[in-house]
């Protein structure tokens, strides 16, 4: 294929925008790669403190209503509040849609509460503000 002797022209400006996309490409990888590493590190801290601390509270017979703490318990609590914060990532997704049924809830009432400048039972005459 010729094009007029612009080869290298081309060769060159599809060089440049290929080592911009591989950059921003490895900058989106490396990004995602830390959070998720974040994200994962805050589960095992979070499991080893409420090992740690369901441990603390069977050596130290700590009772709650009467009952002692046993190691069913401590894993019973533990597996509610990794199930519970699990659920609470998921409202997070809907909260960009919550904002937005607030905001056309609020245009809607605005237009159901407007009062008309026509009043429908005085045969067109045009309301003011004066005679309301």
């Amino acid at each position: 294929m010729q094009t007029y002797g612009n080869e290298e022209l081309e060769k060159k400006n599809y060089t440049k925008y290929l080592e911009r996309s591989e950059k921003a490409q490895i900058s989106f990888v490396r990004n995602m790669g830390i959070g998720i590493g974040v994200i994962f590190m805050l589960i095992f801290l979070f499991y080893g403190y409420s090992l740690y601390l369901g441990a603390w509270l069977v050596v130290d017979r700590w009772e709650e209503g009467g009952q002692l703490y046993t190691g069913g318990r401590i894993i019973g609590i533990m597996s509610c509040i990794i199930i519970g914060s699990f659920q609470l990532g998921g409202v997070s997704q809907n909260s960009k849609v919550m904002g937005e049924a607030k905001v056309a809830a609020r245009m809607a009432y605005d237009v159901i509460d407007k009062v008309p400048t026509v009043n429908p039972l005085a045969g067109g005459e045009v309301v003011t503000r004066e005679k309301l």
